[in-house]
């Protein structure tokens, strides 16, 4: 009995001793699947932060090489103003107003990006829609000016709800884009087309709105006809067929238009090129209360066809 009992004991003491190394060894493997988990959920977190920084760096980029651009333009102007004699001060002066806009406007951008980290961004501002193209149209190449007309129609009084800085973000990517489209459609040999390179903007009320709180407006312009592989792409970040491009433009404009409470949504013209529909929030009440597709006695109408060399 005296020899079972010791060997019950030494027995019953190695099991324990067994289990407590197997939980140890348990143990300890938890706080290492804990210490990996930890530090996958921290390289996930700064990739994530890696990845926004990356998204902000981008949208800064894309966004800032526009004013930037004019700005070294307006600068270029200016050497070739100052080698002449006798000096066109009046084109000096519009060199210099150009450079200052351009500058008031990287600033803007900046200021904005700011704003984004902080929270500040305002989108119950009343933006008005002439003033917003006014603004793009001043910052449209004179190169595709003299390529393509442009056509606008009922936009005089219409004002719509959002931060103007992003709005005229919103329509400058969709009216340059539409610009560029009709411009390589007109001078691709191999297209065949037959329209005149025109891009379009127009607005009505939005028919799929039964509150009449909304307005569509329609950005079309010529071009070539795309395949279905290329169309689906319009949409996809970081994807462009432009040799300088980002590939930013349209999913920035996306983000802008839902921010805004509406939506962009595309379709492919029939006779070539893209029709783009951003829906907005009105502004109070505008002159606009007709059906879809007509034009009330109120509403501007402008063509600018394209401009002489």
């Amino acid at each position: 009995m005296i020899l079972g009992l010791a060997f019950h004991s030494w027995r019953v003491g190695y099991l324990v001793r067994v289990r407590t190394a197997e939980l140890e060894a348990s143990i300890e493997e938890e706080r290492k699947s804990q210490f990996r988990l930890e530090e996958m959920r921290g390289r996930m977190e700064r990739m994530q932060k890696a990845t926004i920084v990356g998204q902000l760096s981008n949208l800064i980029a894309h966004e800032l090489a526009q004013p930037l651009a004019a700005v070294q333009y307006y600068l270029d102007g200016m050497k070739t103003l100052l080698s002449r004699q006798p000096v066109n001060t009046a084109m000096l002066e519009k060199s210099r107003v150009g450079i200052e806009q351009g500058l008031e406007r990287t600033k803007a951008i900046v200021a904005k990006v700011r704003g984004y980290s902080r929270n500040q961004t305002r989108r119950d501002r009343t933006v008005s829609l002439k003033t917003t193209i006014d603004n793009v149209l001043t910052a449209i190449s004179p190169d595709l000016q003299r390529t393509v007309a442009f056509k606008c129609e009922s936009v005089e009084g219409i004002e719509v709800l959002g931060d103007a800085l992003e709005l005229e973000l919103l329509m400058r990517n969709l009216i340059k884009n539409a610009f560029e489209a009709a411009a390589s459609a007109a001078s691709d040999s191999t297209s065949g087309a037959q329209e005149v390179p025109t891009v379009s903007v127009r607005t009505q009320p939005d028919p799929t709105d039964k509150t009449d709180r909304s307005v569509l407006i329609t950005i079309e312009n010529t071009g070539l006809q795309m395949t279905n592989a290329a169309f689906n792409e319009l949409t996809t970040p970081l994807i462009t067929t432009k040799a300088a491009g980002h590939g930013l433009g349209v999913p920035i404009a996306i983000a802008i238009a839902e921010a805004s409470g509406g939506r962009l949504t595309f379709f492919e013209r029939p006779q070539g090129g893209v029709i783009a529909q951003v829906r907005l929030l009105r502004a109070g009440s505008y002159p606009l209360k007709n059906t879809a597709g007509t034009e009330s006695s109120s509403s501007s109408h402008y063509d600018i066809p394209p401009q002489a060399s």
